[in-house]
């Protein structure tokens, strides 16, 4: 196209005017060719055809004396990136070097890249995100790293395949991923978190939160943290409680195999900034040995004897505590007379050691043949050691009492037990 004003080129054409060779090339030149200039307007409408390498369609100037163009249409974009990812398709470049394309329509998918000529999905936002669907089928859109890179992003998805229908999230990082919440979050609903949830501010569930059918927060519209066990109801809780005067945090205890007690137990080391009131026992070990049909039959008994099979072996784990030993059993004595004081010392005593002992006395004026139950109970000091102990049973016959000549523990359908617990006794 030539660069002459038309009402110039009209001078060279007037009335007794007589045109050169020039003035004709320079109209000719003024005229639009589609081969030459890549341009004409047809009954489809106005055609451009793209020229060069980068296959350019149309470049916009600020003014017709700038060296480059403010924007570029391409129908391939400037291959900043390696030549076998740039697809054909229609791009906007700003035409300041190669900076690759700022707008981008892939030809073959209709991918839309922005700052990119080679979109990853539905919408690719270079270095910020792309959305498109994953493996399933399902909606996502994935973050990328902090280096603009995809390797394990974090991302969205809505999972509407398969019949289900619901939002994940999953955390930045290639392990140990995180998804943190800042300020207050409110659930219209129900909130079930599989692994771990860190919350920064407030956490507001309006309907139920259950975690793995174990926990529930804010039970029956208290501050309370709740636990189910089996799904038979709440079994141990958390609460914050605001009482007139002072504010507590409370623990309840899971109840006990026997139900009639409830119990929390604190593994590893517990650090206590303030005071620490302790009321009642603390339970911190517990063995026990019960057995059935387990009847011993001693023929004239010594003055002093340990009986057998009536011990337990423990390991005290803490030096601070005391040996709480719990002994049930039945025994029955004879004698030459049937009537008559009969008396048994019993002793438990710790193996090897002279002290501690718990002592019971026992009287007798039974019939041949009956037996009556045995209970023992008290608290073994002194055993500031931690390592294995065992607590055996002896008895003794006090001088100046009838002969006896055979003492029975146990009954054949009847069981004894030995119970030890290692506790920490409230100071005084």
């Amino acid at each position: 196209m030539g660069n002459t004003h038309r009402e110039h080129l009209k001078g060279y054409f007037k009335l007794y005017c007589a045109p050169t060779e020039s003035h004709f090339a320079e109209l000719i030149n003024g005229m639009l060719n589609f081969e030459d200039d890549g341009i004409f307007k047809s009954t489809d409408g106005l055609s451009i055809k793209a020229v060069g390498n980068p296959q350019n369609l149309l470049n916009f100037y600020d003014n017709t004396g700038s060296q480059n163009p403010a924007w570029k249409l391409q129908l391939k974009p400037t291959a900043v990136q390696p030549a076998a990812t740039v697809k054909p398709g229609f791009s906007i470049s700003d035409g300041q070097g190669p900076v690759g394309s700022r707008l981008f329509i892939n030809k073959t998918n209709g991918y839309i890249g922005i700052g990119t000529g080679s979109p990853k999905g539905k919408l690719d936002i270079a270095d910020v995100l792309y959305f498109d669907l994953d493996q399933s089928g399902n909606k996502s859109i994935n973050f990328a790293n902090a280096d603009g890179k995809y390797g394990e992003p974090a991302k969205i998805t809505y999972h509407g395949v398969g019949g289900t229908s619901h939002l994940s999230l999953v955390g930045a990082g290639t392990t140990g991923k995180t998804i943190s919440f800042f300020d207050h979050v409110n659930v219209h609903g129900n909130l079930a978190v599989t692994k771990q949830a860190s919350i920064e501010g407030g956490l507001r569930v309006t309907g139920s939160a259950d975690i793995q059918e174990v926990l529930y927060i804010g039970h029956n519209g208290q501050q309370t943290i709740s636990f189910v066990e089996d799904g038979q109801g709440i079994k141990e809780a958390i609460s914050y409680k605001e009482g007139k005067t002072d504010y507590a945090l409370n623990l309840y205890g899971a109840e006990s195999a026997k139900g009639n007690t409830k119990e929390i137990r604190l593994y590893d080391n517990v650090e206590v900034s303030g005071r620490l009131a302790v009321k009642g026992e603390v339970i911190r070990k517990l063995t026990v040995v019960t057995r059935t049909k387990d009847k011993i039959e001693i023929e004239k008994p010594q003055a002093s004897q340990v009986v057998s099979n009536r011990s337990i072996t423990f390991h005290k784990s803490h030096c601070d505590t005391v040996i709480r030993v719990i002994y049930f059993d039945n025994m029955e004595m004879n004698g030459q007379s049937y009537f008559g004081p009969r008396e048994i010392r019993l002793i438990l005593f710790v193996d090897g050691k002279e002290s501690p002992k718990i002592i019971k006395k026992w009287h007798s004026n039974m019939l041949k043949g009956f037996s009556t139950p045995v209970f023992m109970y008290g608290y073994l000091e002194g055993m500031n050691e931690i390592k294995d102990y065992t607590i055996k049973l002896k008895m003794e016959i006090p001088k100046g009492y009838h002969i006896i000549d055979s003492v029975s523990f146990g009954l054949d359908s009847a069981q004894w037990t030995m119970e030890v617990q290692e506790v920490l006794l409230p100071k005084t």
